[in-house]
């Protein structure tokens, strides 16, 4: 996406527009609403990556699905695949945290990723990253994966919303 997109005082509409409130909490949450031009991306770059698989590599995408029809669109486009679904949270209040330290988010983004990216999504496996240190993640994660030979959530969603 190019980047004027990404500042939201300049993000055109096409792209998506947002909106952003504080929950009962005090947590803000915000919430993005793709337009046309950030659908027609995400279509795009999901058929990069099967381009990418179809010429046996492996890929390891980090998605947020904002919107169920990404997720659809994802489930036709990698049919035949053999896809790992990974789900990775944070609480809400670690996630504030970092958004804060990293000074270039608004408050609530992460809040309003997780809750639409885990809104429709099943998972092989999960992993909490609110308080473990990177490099045990990465070796949990190795070892998620080795365990988990035959994927199974990419199926189950396929049959919930495509059969």
């Amino acid at each position: 996406m190019p980047p004027a997109q990404l500042d939201l005082d300049r993000v055109r509409p096409e792209y998506y527009t947002w909106d952003c409130v504080v929950e009962d909490d005090g947590l803000d949450w915000f919430t993005v609403h793709p337009g046309p031009l950030l659908d027609q991306a995400m279509h795009a770059r999901y058929h990069a990556i099967r381009a990418y698989l179809d010429n046996g590599m492996n890929v390891i995408a980090d998605e947020v699905i904002w919107k169920r029809e990404w997720l659809v669109d994802a489930l036709r486009i990698f049919e035949g695949c053999t896809v790992w679904m990974v789900g990775v949270h944070v609480s809400d209040q670690e996630g504030a945290r970092r958004e804060q330290e990293r000074g270039n988010r608004y408050p609530g983004w992460n809040r309003g990723s997780a809750r639409a990216a885990h809104a429709d999504a099943e998972y092989d496996f999960e992993l909490d990253t609110t308080a473990t240190p990177v490099q045990m993640l990465a070796r949990d994660l190795h070892d998620r994966y080795r365990a988990c030979r035959e994927p199974t959530a990419f199926n189950r969603l396929h049959k919930r919303f495509l059969s």
